[in-house]
């Protein structure tokens, strides 16, 4: 049952598949339902995180960026998909991304009830 939403993020459009956290056999849960119907219509918290990003790739990666401060951040960060983990408790999800510093691992940015909650390889969410 996955499938795609537009979503702005850092000022650019993108139709980003919506990937939900299920075994074979298993179906979306109502909370993992209603986090996707939180995206479609209010996705703006995920803009806020904007400088997370930036400091985490400054802190974690400053000898391969050139520059002290990212003006932009699509030159390492590409949002790819969404990925709605199965949760019984809390709107959990990731924005999963492709990494410049990381092409195998990617980036996710975790958010956990529209705040954010960790950066990292896509490992921390999956």
């Amino acid at each position: 049952m996955n499938k795609a939403i537009k979503l702005n993020i850092w000022g650019r459009l993108f139709e980003l598949e919506v990937i939900y956290d299920c075994y074979q056999g298993e179906h979306v849960t109502p909370l993992q339902k209603e986090t996707a119907l939180l995206l479609e219509n209010d996705s703006q918290f995920i803009n806020t995180c904007l400088n997370d990003i930036k400091n985490y790739c400054i802190e974690n990666y400053s000898e391969e960026i050139s520059e002290s401060k990212i003006e932009n951040i699509f030159k390492y960060v590409v949002p790819k998909n969404i990925f709605i983990k199965r949760n019984d408790k809390n709107k959990m999800f990731a924005l999963m991304c492709h990494f410049k510093f990381d092409m195998e691992h990617g980036l996710a940015i975790v958010f956990k009830d529209k705040k954010l909650l960790k950066i990292g390889p896509e490992d921390i969410i999956l």
